[in-house]
């Protein structure tokens, strides 16, 4: 292991990038499908009454459209986008499509913390209404997000690389950041020995990140 550290301080990451494909925006519709099956359970035992199985899949068809057709739009419109996080020597860019999203250089970092949280981008700041909201329905919001999570390593590689912090958040002094997933155990032992070589944080020991009012991003196109 010692050998392995002493082989990858020389790697020189301008010309062998680690490049991580960006998943965050999946989240969003994994809420809304978790969403609609609770209110589908809800409606499905009718606790108001009782009513035929027509009327049933007629609540049934409402939610789907009204709920998850919206969310599968969202989701198809970023999933073409192919975004992805690129690690050189001087810099981390956060980049759809080769244009740069955000971008944070080393030598500019704040702090470099573990996370669970989706929070990827600026665009997810919530005004103060909704920041509201969401602590309102923390209760609800935290367990879906946890699942969400959870369901993601189970498809991605069944749970190989299942951590409860399994995403890693930097903040520049300008505080811009950037959230990075790994996704594969490869890839998270390459990021522990980035951040400790090029860095100078050991992930080990770097303390947890929360932020829970945020919401999904808003797409300008």
């Amino acid at each position: 292991m010692e050998k392995e550290t002493m082989n990858n301080k020389q790697r020189d990451y301008d010309k062998e990038p680690i490049i991580i494909e960006d998943y965050n925006y999946i989240f969003y519709i994994m809420y809304l499908i978790i969403g609609a099956l609770i209110i589908f359970y809800i409606y499905s035992i009718n606790p108001f009454g009782h009513d035929d199985s027509h009327s049933r899949t007629h609540r049934f068809n409402f939610v789907i459209f009204i709920v998850i057709v919206p969310g599968l739009f969202y989701y198809y419109r970023i999933m073409k986008s192919k975004r992805d996080i690129l690690l050189t020597n001087n810099k981390i860019t956060f980049r759809e499509k080769d244009i740069i999203i955000e971008e944070i250089d080393i030598s500019n970092i704040k702090f470099i913390k573990k996370t669970f949280h989706d929070y990827y981008i600026k665009g997810q700041e919530a005004t103060e209404i909704e920041s509201l909201l969401l602590y309102i329905l923390l209760p609800i919001i935290l367990p879906i997000q946890l699942i969400n999570k959870f369901l993601f390593h189970f498809f991605k590689d069944g749970f190989k690389s299942y951590k409860l912090f399994d995403s890693i958040i930097l903040f520049d002094k300008n505080d811009k950041f950037i959230n990075i997933l790994a996704t594969t155990n490869n890839q998270y032992n390459e990021l522990e020995i980035y951040m400790k070589n090029i860095a100078k944080v050991d992930l080990k020991t770097t303390e947890k990140f929360f932020k829970f009012n945020y919401v999904n991003e808003k797409r300008k196109n």
